[in-house]
């Protein structure tokens, strides 16, 4: 009996084993694990370090961790869903004020730029390679080797690499500026975390402006953070700054009639400080 049926067998092969998957759509699975993965580190982030809480950024989390369950599975039309997921995520990035200002400020906000250059990487990634995935599955047959896809992550990996130098060597020299003003006036801008230049030359008897340059909420005082603390300091000839808050537009400090260095910082964002000196 046993004999007829390793006969019917051998007639009838069965092949359950599943075909492995192509480069692009192990490229296009790895790429949307990445950019989910990153998101989170951006959420952390936003929440940890700048004490808020974002949940948009679940859009760009939960869907992308379906496509990478369902490349896993080998459905056929993943790859087109983890492109559309991917642009997604890049245009609910592009259209935050403040992941606007951590793109155009690299040396302001350091580890925020290192995330957000890195998610949209990966989107791009998605994106690219979840496209040649879709119509690579569709086609049918045997995958072709893709000879355009290593040079394209090559490439990649380089921009981002040298977009991480600029920045690292952005924040390791922060601006320091006595040349902008506006009508004659000492004048300091600050992106959404951090003032664009942390020292500023005023003239006795002049006044300093501030220009929130974002819609992102800052609290001024005086005094400074030392490390994670924040120190609010009466210093003598100091115009005294108590809970100024500017949501957008700009506020005048001063008059500065006493030279000397006097010091501002956010009460909000750890960190930004502003060195004021007056001669």
């Amino acid at each position: 009996m046993s004999q007829i049926t390793d006969s019917i067998k051998q007639e009838n092969p069965q092949s359950p084993t599943r075909q492995s998957l192509s480069a692009l759509n192990k490229v296009t699975l790895v790429a949307s694990l990445g950019q989910a993965l990153f998101v989170i580190a951006n959420f952390l982030i936003v929440w940890l370090l700048h004490g808020a809480f974002v949940p948009e950024f679940f859009i760009g989390i939960v869907p992308a961790l379906i496509v990478v369950g369902l490349l896993a599975g080998r459905v056929r039309w993943a790859p087109a869903l983890g492109a559309v997921q991917a642009l997604l995520t890049a245009t609910l990035f592009l259209a935050n004020p403040n992941a606007q200002d951590t793109l155009t400020h690299p040396g302001s906000g350091f580890i925020d730029f290192i995330a957000e250059v890195i998610v949209l990487a990966f989107v791009l990634i998605v994106v690219v390679a979840g496209v040649g995935a879709t119509v690579q599955n569709y086609r049918g047959g045997m995958p072709r080797p893709q000879r355009w896809l290593q040079p394209f992550l090559t490439g990649l990996t380089g921009i981002v690499v040298g977009m991480l130098i600029v920045s690292a060597l952005a924040a390791a020299n922060p601006a320091t500026s006595s040349a902008s003003s506006t009508g004659g006036e000492a004048t300091v801008h600050m992106t959404a975390h951090s003032f664009a230049q942390n020292v500023v030359l005023v003239s006795k008897g002049s006044r300093l402006l501030i220009v929130n340059d974002t819609s992102v909420e800052h609290i001024l005082q005086n005094g400074m953070w030392t490390n994670t603390t924040p120190r609010t300091i009466t210093e003598p000839g100091a115009p005294v700054v108590h809970n100024v808050d500017i949501t957008g537009g700009s506020v005048q400090i001063g008059p500065f009639t006493t030279a000397g260095i006097f010091h501002i910082y956010c009460t909000i964002h750890q960190g930004m400080n502003l060195t004021i000196v007056v001669q």
